[in-house]
């Protein structure tokens, strides 16, 4: 269950590289990273009451997985409505609203594995206070997100390089979020009642064809508009 869970957080870590390369303005990129520390910040008294026996238990429960990809389903969901607004406002220049600043924001799985690093970071390391331990992983945090989604923008140099990498990668993870709980569940699929477990497929597809079509469009649109350049 771990692996799933392990997996689904990085995915979550990498599309929130992408949506801070994503920030035009040049105070975009630090509140989404200062946003990012003060919740990691703020979940500190609860990280201190787990121990690694606990942790361990948390991440081997079959309900966190589902509970977890419910959320990103969700996400998901509410992105592909976000992004259309996210564009109609790159493309015509105007400052973002709170639909397309909320694309901006970290991944809830993103969180939730920064979560589960500091709860093992302290249980790993003694002989320091739980402050000074979650100060200095905040820091290292805003530090090395800060220098990763800078390199990304060295690596997609164009937006909407940029904007179809994120839409590859939401795509990974809503069908990810939609079967892994399935393949964790070890579920076969029985010829006499098989409706609990076979609407994933049509609904998996239902749900990310959406997104595949917008990933498509994205270079014609971003071309009509501002042609092959980068920004």
């Amino acid at each position: 269950m771990w692996v799933f869970i392990t997996l689904l957080c990085l995915i979550g870590v990498l599309l929130t590289l992408i949506r801070i390369s994503l920030c035009e303005r040049k105070a975009g990129a630090p509140a989404v990273l200062v946003t990012l520390v003060v919740l990691n910040l703020g979940s500190l008294p609860w990280a201190t009451r787990i121990n690694m026996q606990g942790l361990t238990r948390f991440l081997n429960r079959l309900d966190v997985l589902h509970n977890l990809c419910t959320i990103l389903v969700i996400e998901s969901i509410l992105m592909l409505l976000a992004l259309a607004h996210l564009m109609k406002q790159h493309a015509e220049h105007r400052s973002l609203s709170v639909a397309g600043s909320a694309v901006l924001a970290p991944s809830p799985a993103c969180l939730a594995g920064v979560f589960v690093l500091m709860v093992f970071l302290f249980n790993s390391i003694s002989g320091h206070s739980y402050w000074l331990i979650g100060g200095l992983y905040s820091l290292g945090l805003l530090v090395i997100l800060g220098g990763a989604s800078i390199l990304v923008r060295r690596m997609f140099a164009a937006w909407s390089t940029r904007l179809e990498v994120m839409l590859i990668l939401s795509f990974v993870q809503l069908i990810l979020a939609m079967f892994l709980p399935l393949v964790a569940q070890g579920l076969t699929v029985p010829a006499h009642g098989a409706s609990h477990s076979l609407w994933a497929l049509p609904a998996g597809i239902a749900l990310s064809s959406p997104l595949v079509a917008l990933a498509l469009a994205v270079r014609k649109v971003h071309a009509a508009f501002f042609g092959d350049r980068a920004s």
